[in-house]
């Protein structure tokens, strides 16, 4: 006869994990099957995304943050790098990410995050600098979701740890660009994967980091002495305090119309229409020049990168 009764049908699984009626593979139109690596304790577990392609799985442990990654031989090798904000970064970190950032700007490499899967959670999915990250890092191979949440704050933890096991089993990295640098740091705590915060606005470490390439404080003998202008805002100057050092700087802000003292050579920060950095370099003669917009992008864009890299092994 040409068929056979469903009862003497024989649905197994494989050791790979696929399904075979009578030795025959079983295709699911739509539906990638990826390996996830064994937790400790437990067997291996397998995830199921409609858009999640093949690719390496991140190493990582249940409940903690992943004690090694694939990461640049040059980028710190320790958990305490994820969660990052301008607050939390280390000044090991920031030279090895800005080290990363200069590599990259001399020989950009060829779609370094393939077969990564990225997201991104926050309230404005349709924002313009969003919309740029999303874009950067499909440019570098990733594959990016994103999640649209109401919001994203200290009241946002309801069933927080399973959501984030779930995420773990779908993506290699989750980015909360609008998460306060203590909520962020509370998260990372409880994701195992790695966070990322903000690297879009002008507060965030990706815009800092470029402004640091862009002044070069290496080069100098003394630390360069960057004034904020009073129009920038407190969020980005207590940034500044936090960072300023780190990466070479010597931060004086501008607060209540109180000028703060000078050289007789330093930059300037002041934010355009758009909220984006601009540096000035001044001197005691009334001469300055401003720095190029378009380069400034090219750092920002190469700072995004060596975190985005750092974060996914890339």
């Amino acid at each position: 006869m040409g068929y056979q009764r469903a009862s003497t049908l024989r649905n197994s699984r494989s050791p790979d994990g696929k399904r075979s009626v009578n030795g025959q593979a079983l295709a699911v139109p739509g539906l990638r099957r990826r390996q996830e690596p064994a937790f400790r304790g437990r067997g291996p577990l397998t995830a199921v995304d409609g858009d999640q392609g093949p690719g390496p799985a991140p190493s990582y442990r249940a409940g903690i943050f992943p004690a090694t990654m694939s990461a640049s031989p040059s980028l710190a090798q320790t958990a305490d790098r994820f969660g990052w904000s301008a607050q939390s970064l280390s000044r090991d970190h920031a030279r090895a990410l800005l080290a990363c950032a200069r590599r990259i700007e001399a020989a950009p490499p060829s779609r370094p995050l393939a077969g990564r899967h990225l997201a991104i959670a926050t309230p404005t999915p349709r924002h313009a600098g969003i919309q740029q990250l999303r874009d950067r890092a499909v440019g570098l191979g990733a594959r990016v979701s994103l999640i649209p949440v109401p919001s994203v704050d200290e009241r946002s933890v309801a069933g927080v740890d399973d959501t984030c096991r779930v995420l773990a089993r779908m993506y290699d990295a989750l980015i909360v660009p609008d998460a306060s640098p203590a909520w962020l740091a509370w998260l990372a705590g409880r994701c195992p994967m790695p966070v990322l915060g903000d690297l879009v606005s002008a507060a965030s470490p990706a815009w800092l980091a470029a402004c640091a390439l862009a002044i070069e404080p290496d080069k100098s003998t003394q630390p360069p002495v960057l004034v904020l202008l009073e129009r920038v805002g407190e969020t980005v100057c207590s940034a500044w305090e936090a960072v300023g050092p780190v990466v070479g700087l010597d931060v004086r802000p501008r607060r209540s119309g109180v000028a703060a003292p000078v050289p007789d050579a330093w930059w300037q920060l002041d934010v355009d229409d758009q909220g984006q950095p601009q540096l000035v370099a001044c001197d005691s003669t009334g001469t300055t020049q401003s720095f190029p917009a378009d380069r400034m992008r090219q750092h920002h864009a190469a700072m995004q990168e060596a975190f985005l890299r750092d974060a996914l092994g890339g």
